[in-house]
């Protein structure tokens, strides 16, 4: 009977034996998988792209026509639509821009007949934009004094005013009661600094 326990205790602490070892095996093993995960190696690649500058451009219409009038004993005032002043900035810099008018005056019949310029009036109204609005800016309303003045339709300031925007000013011309009659043309030009 003592020879069987004996063989019994043998046997108990022989499995705990192998139990252990399989225990310290994997005590190794997770500790060098912990110590190569942590003394892994990293790497850094650089990406890189180059980003070109584009230009500053403008196109407006060729033509454009206010409502036509009768005359009559009182000065008519008559309207239209300038058309879509396109503004589009890829330089890619930043610097801003501004959108300018001058107007001549009006005239008829090679120039025998005048109506002055300084009975027009130019509203820039509301531009739109597909990107950013921020710090860029309609002119204001404005009477035209004569054909040398400049007219602000709009601006952006420095650090913005990138990508496209659009705008159509409204133009009013008072029609005296002394003009004569005939077809009347004047020239606006449209410049973008």
């Amino acid at each position: 009977m003592a020879v069987d326990m004996d063989v019994r205790i043998m046997y108990i602490l022989d499995v705990y034996y192998c139990v252990l070892q399989k225990l310290v095996g994997i005590g190794f093993a997770v500790y060098f998988a912990v110590v190569l995960v942590t003394f892994g190696y990293a790497a850094e690649t650089k990406l890189k792209v180059s980003v070109e500058s584009g230009s500053l451009s403008l196109t407006s219409p060729d033509e454009a026509s206010l409502s036509g009038v009768s005359l009559e004993s009182e000065t008519k005032v008559v309207q239209g639509l300038l058309g879509a002043i396109k503004i589009i900035d890829n330089r890619g810099s930043g610097v801003g821009w501004s959108v300018t008018a001058s107007v001549s005056d009006f005239s008829c019949c090679d120039g025998k007949y005048t109506i002055p310029v300084s009975y027009l009036t130019i509203k820039p109204g509301k531009f739109t934009t597909g990107g950013n609005s921020e710090g860029v800016k309609s002119g204001a309303t404005k009477i035209v004094g004569d054909s040398s003045e400049v007219i602000t339709l709009m601006s952006a300031n420095n650090g913005s005013g990138m990508g496209a925007y659009e705008i159509n000013p409204t133009i009013e011309l008072k029609i005296p009661s002394d003009a004569l009659a005939g077809n009347y043309t004047a020239v606006i030009s449209i410049t973008v600094i």
